[in-house]
């Protein structure tokens, strides 16, 4: 090996290795990402079956991907649940060996390394299918990284006059359509890159060898057809609005400019069209003849690579599903690169330098946007896992369902995180994650979650219908051992915090405290949660309530200065007094609030019930029958 070629050959690998580091450092709080959407049922397949039964088991949605399926079960760990970092470690490692083989790619094709590297970068940061790189289970990268390495070696191969590397990337090609369907799209991908390699005289003459790879694709197809499924096959259709969604994926700098300036007054159809419209007449007016048949080898790339999802899905599964637009993601990349690639006069080079380098900005700030939504909805299902880990029945409220920002990232479609569909229990998440076997329920409050969620940066649909005030809530929260209630704060994050239970089994302590001849205090707890201050208070109810009773807490300091409050109906607002069973037990934990952190020191705690409408307190009772002063009973004193 010559100096000069030794140079460049260590140049190129340089760059491929920043692709990967600038991978690295998009990504990496994927790594800590926990299970979401239908991660328990899509990997729960393969438990109890051996790796000969995978081979002959349809996966979800009438999918056949045994590859896929057999390393969901190898990637299973000793424990009694399954980890999510296996996972993510092959999906991401499947982007950044996508992203490098892209670049390799586009240099064999381009023989330019600046523009290559260009179509690595926008691969790499590519923010249309981000969610197939975020999701735990998704082949999506790991399919693409060897479809690249189908074409690359067939490239190689053919222009070398190699056969070998034929024969391997033909095994790579059918090993690729056992791991996914978009396997059967690699051979009219082939024979489109043989047939550019013809028209740019980079081979003599048209092989019949490109005709070789439709006989896995065949078989496959075949061996679908036959297999047993549990749901209906896809319906084959063209249709315009699917293929409108899909356009997205290659107009996507347009498409997120218009989004991103608040769509023009327009339909999110018509917003879609305008940036298809747009990304057509742009790469029509700008290649020179030179690179003309480049950009037509790319846009059939992204075409063919899109086409299953289009003729097969309908946009009712597409607008939920931005994953999909992953395959296609190869041919987006080698089209925006060709910018810069054979264009001309310095000045158009220049101006597709500076395109390129808008691109590339764009998504860098749209990916970090998508990684903080992913990143909030994992954690909260971290707390749901967490807070799972004792068993029983455990009942959550306004626990969201799905969740995106306010203003979409793209105008057609839901681009936002797919948190816990309905269809999945969230016990299915705590014994998937933990091994765990308990019980959960899920309801909403909508009149409750409107205020903090409309200061929330998100639209969110939550778990379970509206139970405001209703029987249904009371006898939910009689079955669980403890209720979650869901907090939205205005800076996205979402956290759980348990608020209490109700229970019908009356203890053989006596009560703290009586207010009036209505409700008695049995006990009262505080703990520090963080820097919070959290009172537990346990409730005997004697009688019914007033409508507008309700229960205050106070907290003073030692100079005897009012600090903090915690007033408002039973369980955060979810059982208002009235609501009270005769003889029932109510725990009931509130969340003190106060101007700021509590500092350091000793803090007395009382409480009252009053009426909201006259003001008016419940007479209030020491357990020695005692009247308290202004009918605010002290009941313990906490240390900071």
């Amino acid at each position: 090996m010559t100096r000069p070629v030794l140079r460049d050959l260590l140049l190129s690998l340089a760059l491929a290795a920043l692709l990967v580091v600038i991978g690295l450092v998009a990504y990496w709080p994927v790594f800590g990402y926990n299970f979401f959407w239908e991660d328990p049922f899509d990997i729960g397949q393969v438990e109890g079956r051996s790796l000969a039964q995978l081979l002959f088991l349809p996966n979800s949605n009438s999918y056949y991907r045994p590859l896929s399926l057999i390393w969901a079960s190898l990637s299973r760990g000793n424990g009694p649940g399954y980890s999510p970092l296996p996972f993510h470690l092959a999906v991401v490692g499947g982007h950044l060996l996508s992203a490098a083989l892209c670049f390799g790619l586009a240099q064999s094709l381009l023989r330019d390394r600046a523009p290559s590297f260009a179509a690595g970068l926008l691969f790499v940061l590519y923010p249309a299918a981000f969610e197939g790189v975020a999701r735990v289970y998704s082949q999506h990268p790991i399919f693409t990284a060897m479809a690249i390495a189908v074409l690359w070696l067939y490239l190689l191969g053919r222009e070398q006059n190699r056969l070998w590397r034929i024969v391997v990337s033909g095994i790579i090609g059918t090993l690729a359509v056992l791991l996914h369907e978009n396997g059967v799209l690699l051979p009219p991908m082939v024979i489109a890159l043989e047939l550019y390699l013809l028209r740019q005289k980079r081979v003599p003459q048209f092989s019949s060898l490109a005709f070789l790879f439709l006989i896995p694709a065949g078989l496959f197809v075949i061996l679908w057809l036959s297999i047993p499924k549990t749901v209906e096959p896809p319906q084959l259709g063209l249709h315009p609005l699917e293929a409108l969604y899909l356009s997205q994926g290659l107009s996507f700098p347009l498409a997120r400019g218009i989004s991103q300036s608040g769509g023009l007054g327009l339909s999110a159809e018509w917003q879609a069209g305008i940036a298809a419209v747009a990304t057509v007449a742009l790469f029509t007016l700008w290649p020179n003849r030179k690179g003309w048949p480049t950009l037509l080898l790319a846009l059939a790339w992204w075409a063919i690579a899109l086409s299953l999802a289009w003729a097969a899905r309908p946009i009712e599964y597409l607008a939920v599903s931005p994953r999909v637009m992953y395959f296609g993601s190869l041919g987006a990349s080698l089209a925006w690169a060709g910018l810069v690639a054979e264009s001309g006069s310095r000045l158009r080079r220049t101006v597709g330098w500076v395109a390129v380098a808008a691109i590339t900005l764009q998504s860098w700030v749209t990916l970090r946007a998508e990684v903080k939504l992913y990143e909030a909805g994992s954690k909260l299902m971290d707390q749901i896992i967490t807070a799972s880990e004792g068993g029983g029945h455990l009942l959550f409220i306004n626990v969201p369902d799905r969740f995106e920002y306010r203003a979409p990232l793209y105008p057609m479609g839901y681009w936002g995180m797919l948190l816990a569909p309905v269809s999945q229990d969230l016990s299915d998440f705590v014994r998937f994650a933990t091994g765990i076997q308990m019980e959960t329920e899920s309801l909403s409050d909508f009149p409750l979650r409107a205020a903090m969620v409309e200061a929330s940066p998100y639209h969110i649909n939550t778990r379970g219908s509206d139970a405001h005030a209703s029987d249904l809530l009371y006898e939910k929260i009689l079955w669980a051992d403890e209720v979650y209630w869901t907090d939205y704060r205005p800076d996205g994050a979402m956290t759980i915090r348990a608020v209490g239970d109700v229970s019908q089994e009356l203890g053989s302590d006596g009560a703290m405290g009586r207010f009036g001849e209505r409700i008695e205090l049995l006990k009262a707890e505080s703990n520090w949660v963080g820097d919070s201050l959290q009172v537990t208070l346990h409730w005997h109810s004697l009688a019914s309530a007033d409508i507008h009773d309700t229960v205050f807490v106070h907290v003073f300091d030692s100079s005897g200065a009012l600090v903090g409050q915690g007033d408002g109906d039973g369980l955060n607002g979810l059982l208002p007094l009235s609501a009270w069973r005769l003889g029932d037990i109510v725990t009931d934990r509130r969340l003190i609030v106060s101007d700021g952190p509590l500092p350091p020191g000793d803090y007395r705690i009382t409480v009252g019930i009053y009426n909201r409408v006259s003001g008016e307190r419940y007479p209030a009772f020491d357990a020695t029958g005692a009247r308290a002063l202004d009918d605010e009973l002290s009941v313990l004193s906490a240390q900071r």
